[in-house]
């Protein structure tokens, strides 16, 4: 696939994406963004937690 196409693709990707987000329920996109939150915590907390560590100003 040429980088036209994947450019094309990724964009039409992206913009299903917002129609599915902006369809969703008010407690669809708070389960969404609990979900995201939960797995960036997740990341964080497996890599040494420096979010958290900022969070706290444990770190500049």
């Amino acid at each position: 696939m040429s980088q036209a196409n994947e450019a094309h693709s990724a964009l039409s990707e992206e913009d299903l994406m917002i129609q599915d987000t902006l369809s969703m329920t008010d407690e669809e996109r708070l389960d969404l963004l609990v979900s995201l939150m939960v797995d960036r915590m997740i990341a964080d907390d497996t890599s040494g937690g420096e979010v958290y560590a900022r969070i706290v100003g444990s770190q500049p």
